[in-house]
């Protein structure tokens, strides 16, 4: 289905990403195991870093709660939403999945986690944003082209 006023057109939930690039990456490193930094340091980045990352994503449900549109990418977008996290960033959900998937390869001491986060990185700019993104000019016009001419998609 294509991105339009009605739905941007999303079928896989993009949390799923996230979860098979964790997923994948502790497979993987059972298998193939690379070399691990131990302690404190390691244990601080993970959980700093998922820490964030929750922190971004409560304040953009909020956000999102506040001005009564979808968290759901599947389904089409009621508001243009400017304010909390969205004032400085386009996607702090995405940038949230993006924080915490690394953190979550620190904790679970499986840097595959941090190879494959590229891709998720990837997948879900290329693929999930743009169609988002699309659907929001669509549904916003003006509005959202002025938004996104003043606030960066990532950071």
């Amino acid at each position: 289905m294509q991105p339009s006023a009605a739905s941007p057109g999303i079928k896989v939930p993009p949390p799923l990403y996230a979860a098979l690039a964790v997923g994948g990456g502790w497979l993987l490193q059972r298998r193939w195991p690379l070399p691990v930094l131990g302690g404190l340091p390691r244990a601080l980045a993970g959980w700093g870093l998922v820490a964030v990352a929750v922190l971004i994503m409560l304040a953009a449900m909020a956000a999102l709660r506040r001005h009564r549109t979808t968290i759901r990418p599947d389904k089409a977008a009621t508001a243009l939403v400017q304010s909390g996290p969205y004032a400085f960033t386009r996607n702090p959900l995405y940038l949230s999945l993006a924080l915490a998937t690394p953190g979550l390869g620190f904790l679970l001491r499986a840097p595959w986690v941090w190879a494959l986060w590229p891709l998720v990185i990837l997948v879900l700019d290329r693929t999930v944003i743009a169609k988002e993104e699309r659907h929001l000019a669509a549904v916003f016009g003006e509005a959202y082209a002025d938004y996104r001419s003043r606030v960066r998609r990532w950071i």
